[in-house]
């Protein structure tokens, strides 16, 4: 009984002395273990509970064992929060509380993962170049917290998509295109990938120009080829080059022009140039037309001058004179022709699709295609000049001029040559008249009674 006695007095007093100096502990409220959160240090607090003696505690917010916040008034007993003074890393952080007054208390170590980004998302295809055939959507998308996808097609409407569904079939338009494609995560935050490019099917426009498009032989002639296209553009490495061909010989030459876009449609035209023979081009003193054209760059090529049948029979451009020469002229373009030392023009006016309207000898002409007409140039009464209207192409005219007739040097011989045999025949004509007239008169004796009177 004595030694249960004294015994029981000193597990009393250990009891009080325990309970006089308190049991302190930290226990964390939030976040929880393994949780996610995307907000900053503005938006994320850190709530645990101070137990102890002291009314009041000084505590500190670790993470990764730094310190990155306090709260120095901190109550016993009562949910506190600290909030983070730095940005958290993404992805997961390591984080407790330790709180002291004489003594320091830590808490537990949580883990809270951080998702501030919006997911991966990267394009695949296409790129962004030109495409003739396109085909799928392809794409990557990649996030701990993957939500929701969409896409849209040159910022149309948005289309929901399986975020694991890649190879969408898209059908681009004709042109420049734009196709995005989107991802969000569980937080809200959102990405997003795009990529333009231009869809083109269309042929491009070629065009060969050769200029002049008449010269004598031996003279320069320039041939370009160009093109347009409104689509990936003309590729100038597959474009024709500009030419400048031989004219030694004479006849009619053709230049192909061809040219091809940045994804390969192509397209091609083609332009003709006359070289004229020597015999085209020599001069004689019977000659009676010289024709001269001038375009609208203000060149000027003297065709030829127009012989007889026989000059013109073996020229390459001609079967005979009858057949004239082609004059190829767009609208406010002439030709102008020196007929026995005077000029007269032939100015084109409109230009339709199978007709044209010209001036010449101050009077304005309307023709349809394959209509001709006659003119006397000198107004003697004698045709000088046909013109044919053989053609009209892309607001171009194609003009056969021809040389009628002889000469009006010869008509005036012939004329002169006429006026001398009437003379000559007139007078043989009255001698015979007179002699006829005097036989009469003699076989009657007029003359012997006339002289008896």
């Amino acid at each position: 009984m004595r030694l249960i006695v004294p015994f029981f007095v000193s597990v009393v007093f250990m009891l009080t002395f325990v309970f006089a100096l308190g049991i302190e502990g930290v226990e964390l409220v939030s976040p929880s273990n393994t949780s996610w959160v995307s907000g900053d240090n503005n938006t994320i607090g850190f709530s645990f509970n101070y137990t102890g003696d002291d009314a009041m505690v000084s505590c500190e917010l670790f993470v990764e064992n730094v310190s990155v916040g306090s709260n120095d008034s901190v109550l016993v007993d009562v949910n506190s929060e600290i909030f983070s003074n730095v940005s958290l890393s993404e992805g997961a952080n390591n984080w407790y509380v330790n709180c002291a007054n004489g003594t320091s208390v830590n808490s537990s170590v949580r883990v809270l993962n951080v998702d501030s980004v919006g997911p991966s998302v990267n394009l695949t295809f296409p790129f962004s170049i030109d495409y003739s055939s396109l085909g799928e959507l392809n794409f990557s998308i990649n996030d701990s917290n993957l939500s929701a996808c969409w896409y849209s097609v040159n910022d149309s409407v948005n289309v929901s998509i399986s975020c694991l569904l890649n190879g969408t079939e898209l059908v681009p338009i004709e042109g420049v295109n734009t196709w995005k494609i989107y991802a969000n995560d569980s937080f809200g935050n959102v990405n997003s990938a795009s990529v333009s490019f231009v869809f083109d099917t269309t042929n491009p426009v070629a065009s060969a120009y050769c200029s002049p498009s008449t010269v004598d032989a031996d003279f320069a002639v320039t041939c370009s080829c160009s093109g347009s296209d409104d689509g990936s553009g003309i590729n100038d490495s597959l474009t024709t080059n500009d030419s400048s061909p031989d004219t030694s010989s004479a006849g009619t030459f053709n230049y192909e022009c061809s040219v091809t876009d940045n994804v390969g449609n192509t397209d091609s035209d083609t332009d003709s140039y006359l070289v004229l023979s020597a015999s085209d081009t020599a001069s004689n003193d019977a000659s009676d037309v010289t024709i001269t054209r001038t375009t609208n760059e203000d060149d000027v090529v003297v065709l030829h001058n127009v012989l007889d049948d026989e000059e013109f029979a073996d020229a390459s451009n001609i079967s005979s004179l009858k057949d004239g020469i082609k004059v190829m002229l767009g609208e406010s373009e002439n030709v102008s022709f020196e007929f026995l030392n005077e000029e007269f023009i032939l100015i084109v006016g409109n230009v339709s699709e199978d007709s044209v309207n010209f001036s010449i000898l101050n009077e304005s002409v309307s023709f349809l295609e394959n209509e001709s007409q006659s003119f006397d140039l000198n107004k003697d009464g004698v045709y000088d000049l046909k013109i044919v209207l053989e053609d009209v192409t892309d607001g171009v005219a194609s003009f056969i001029l021809s040389s009628l007739g002889s000469s009006s040097e010869e008509n005036v011989k012939e004329e002169k040559n006429l006026f001398w045999f009437w003379i000559i025949f007139g007078l043989v004509v009255s001698v015979f008249v007179i002699g006829v007239a005097f036989s009469f008169l003699k076989e009657k004796n007029i003359f012997r009674n006339l002289f008896k009177h």
